[in-house]
């Protein structure tokens, strides 16, 4: 939709998050793969090959500790997680190549050129971007978001938290757009897995805040 020019012109709500909560800060996205180049041959000889695999591991060591990971009351840092590795198909074969896959999450826009220059220097690997997506975040005292917690709580009757969450929704998409982004959900669970569900009645209640919140006096 954005592609072909529907653009709003004050707000946009992503109906992706969770419920009973405001996002209005999200992780960008970098995937990368780290690939390292050898000279295979039998694994009874070692000494005679250059093997990608230690290569690999040994850059991937390297970046790792020049890291500084989030935890769980520290979690708004820029987090890195390998996700992918192969290299090698039979048991007795050094192979040629290696290469490992690394989910980045990312606070700043900013950061995208400082996180793919470190990958390169740290690493000594070939560094392949394969996607990116843009970080989102807009003022936690914003009117617009202000004025949906409002509206949010007056249905809900309890109060609604306001977050930054690490996921990432389709709020991405518009992250280019320089518009206010907020994101809630339905209330349900199991995101992606085979028992994933939805309670019904938070169809209703999204519906009665939205419906608040767009006829709220500005």
């Amino acid at each position: 939709m954005i592609d072909k020019g529907f653009v709003p012109k004050k707000t946009i709500l992503i109906i992706d998050g969770g419920f009973g909560s405001i996002a209005y800060a999200q992780k960008g996205i970098i995937s990368v793969q780290l690939k390292a180049v050898g000279r295979g041959g039998h694994a009874s000889v070692p000494w005679r090959f250059e093997n990608p695999i230690e290569k690999l591991l040994d850059g991937y060591l390297r970046l790792r500790s020049a890291w500084v990971q989030p935890d769980e009351i520290h979690f708004w840092r820029n987090s890195m997680a390998p996700t992918v590795i192969s290299g090698g198909a039979v048991t007795n074969q050094i192979p040629d190549e290696a290469e490992m896959i690394l989910n980045i999450r990312y606070t700043k826009l900013d950061d995208f050129d400082k996180i793919m220059s470190l990958l390169k220097e740290k690493s000594g690997l070939q560094v392949n971007l394969l996607r990116q997506s843009d970080p989102v975040e807009m003022a936690p005292d914003h009117p617009e978001l202000l004025q949906l917690k409002n509206s949010y709580e007056n249905i809900l009757q309890k109060p609604v938290k306001v977050e930054r969450i690490c996921g990432a929704s389709d709020a991405r998409h518009c992250a280019k757009l320089g518009l206010p982004v907020l994101i809630i959900g339905l209330d349900g669970g199991g995101v992606h897995a085979a028992d994933e569900y939805c309670r019904l009645a938070s169809i209703d209640t999204i519906h009665d805040v939205l419906m608040r919140y767009m006829n709220a006096p500005r």
